[in-house]
């Protein structure tokens, strides 16, 4: 219920993370949102206490399919958990996330179509379980439905604008040509 409180996008991602924060043990979260195909964005990101480097540091958008683990998740829209990914061939860390030794990401899909990814990490190897994935698959669907109605209320936000300017511009317009109208009409003499 939280996640429908409020249609900003900023307030739907930030208790994103605080839900899960109550659910499963993070010490980092991450919200990828999909820009175009395999492009990502970085939405929203809480970083864990060892973190050396600012969030402001990291880049905002990267290609998905540099990641071997990310383009498997955008290609088949499926969960993945990594138990230790020391262990793991696929494992590719972000930047400035070499410690981490768990691993899950979950897809979030709405109307049939993949939003974004949520990415938790655990500095501890087995610090994930398939219970903490089942658990982040059950708060991925209202979150990627929170997700898409905030991005839909933004979308619509910024049309209402650009239609209100126009409308001024339109008003401005009509007046100018009223005033333009009265000031060139010919007077008649009176004699």
């Amino acid at each position: 219920m939280a996640l429908t409180q409020d249609l900003r996008l900023d307030y739907v991602l930030d208790t994103l993370l605080q839900s899960l924060r109550d659910l499963v043990p993070y010490d980092c979260a991450s919200i990828l949102l999909v820009e175009a195909d395999s492009r990502m964005f970085l939405a929203r990101e809480f970083p864990h206490s060892r973190l050396s480097t600012p969030i402001s540091s990291y880049p905002t958008t990267f290609e998905g399919s540099d990641f071997p683990l990310i383009r498997r998740m955008l290609a088949s829209q499926s969960s993945v958990l990594i138990s230790d990914t020391n262990e793991d061939d696929r494992w590719r860390p972000f930047k400035s996330h070499a410690d981490l030794r768990s691993w899950l990401c979950v897809p979030l899909i709405a109307a049939n179509r993949l939003v974004g990814l949520l990415s938790l990490g655990q500095t501890e190897p087995n610090g994930l379980q398939n219970e903490h994935l089942r658990v982040a698959e059950l708060l991925a669907i209202p979150a990627a439905a929170a997700i898409q109605n905030a991005r839909l209320y933004e979308r619509a936000e910024i049309y209402a604008e650009e239609l209100e300017r126009r409308l001024s511009d339109l008003r401005q317009a009509q007046s100018d040509l009223e005033k333009a109208k009265t000031t060139s009409l010919p007077r008649k003499s009176i004699n």
